[in-house]
């Protein structure tokens, strides 16, 4: 079960996700993202897009920071929103690889209500940990 949480910070907006499993982790923290810019629920599921993020190191925050930068740059570049997501994350070599696939759709202005724009995740409270069966996500977004 994945569960999304907008937390209180002092500067910017600290996201979270919750997942029993690692790549539920991921996709709760994404969902995490796209709820703090628009209302998930007006999202048509009209398209389905595919990508990976692959890390220089094994490092999880890395993995996680990268990960969401990408999500970001769809959504600046690709003009791609959604409200559905799967992530597999593997090792390959001494890298880690997050494959994703998300459903949503591509905007051209007013289709959607943007309350927020995001501008990046950085490191700053950034973490990915397992507190007894559960992974918890956790980073800050730049607005």
């Amino acid at each position: 079960m994945r569960e999304l949480n907008i937390l209180d910070h002092t500067a910017d907006i600290m996201i979270e996700g919750i997942g029993e499993t690692l790549e539920e982790a991921f996709e709760a923290i994404a969902l995490a993202l796209v709820s703090v810019m628009v209302d998930m629920k007006s999202i048509k599921n009209k398209y389905r897009l595919s990508g990976e993020v692959k890390t220089e190191s094994r490092d999880l925050v890395d993995l996680l920071v990268d990960f969401l930068n990408k999500l970001i740059f769809l959504k600046d570049a690709k003009k791609f929103i959604f409200n559905d997501i799967k992530v597999r994350i593997k090792e390959e070599g001494n890298s880690l690889v997050a494959k994703f696939e998300l459903k949503g759709d591509y905007y051209t202005g007013g289709e959607y209500e943007f309350s927020i724009d995001v501008k990046g995740a950085s490191y700053s409270a950034a973490k990915v940990e397992k507190i007894g069966d559960r992974y918890i996500c956790r980073c800050v977004v730049d607005v």
